[in-house]
């Protein structure tokens, strides 16, 4: 048993012409997966089918095996390659779904976690980064703004540079500049 194994998830297989001829079923989806990229022709399946063998000789064999393990004839079908050990300890190693006759591999927990925290703090940092923005108010407050027309004078621009910021403006101010250095 080798522990690298083979990432295809970017991959879909399909074979319409034993779809058109034969129904996905308990018994024909096996063969139909054993024609696909994600098939290993040296498990114990190829060999038992190669020697014309009864299938529930598997079960007492040592080696890598696929086996299906849920379905929802004839749409959905699971995949699982297995090490097996001896009759009764298993390993799961991968995992394929067939689903409306397209064989996918899925993606291991690993991936699929980065994948999503990857989105997240994608989201998160465009929030912040909005967020930063939105936090550049002006600080004149609104009775003070200038309506149309006005003209600014001296007085109101030396009234403006001695207002202070509130307490909240300034802590606001220090987290997101915080954020924006941590990235």
């Amino acid at each position: 048993m080798t522990s690298w194994i083979d990432d295809l998830t970017h991959v879909s297989w399909r074979d319409n012409f034993f779809l058109a001829n034969f129904p996905l079923t308990q018994d024909t989806v096996l063969d139909y997966f054993s024609g696909s990229p994600f098939y290993d022709a040296s498990c114990n399946n190829e060999q038992v089918r190669m020697q014309g063998l009864d299938p529930a000789v598997l079960n007492n064999m040592v080696g890598t095996e696929y086996i299906v393990t849920n379905q929802q004839e004839p749409s959905f079908f699971v995949i699982e390659k297995v090490y097996r050990y001896d009759k009764e300890t298993t390993e799961t190693l991968q995992v394929f779904y067939i689903l409306e006759g397209t064989v996918y591999q899925c993606p291991s927990l690993r991936s699929l976690l980065l994948s999503r925290l990857s989105e997240s703090f994608f989201h998160l940092s465009c929030s912040f980064q909005s967020l930063q923005q939105a936090s550049l108010f002006s600080k004149i407050p609104a009775s003070r703004q200038l309506e149309q027309g006005e003209k600014q004078g001296n007085l109101e621009s030396k009234s403006l540079q001695q207002e202070t910021p509130s307490i909240e403006t300034s802590i606001v101010d220090r987290i997101l500049s915080f954020l924006s250095n941590s990235e």
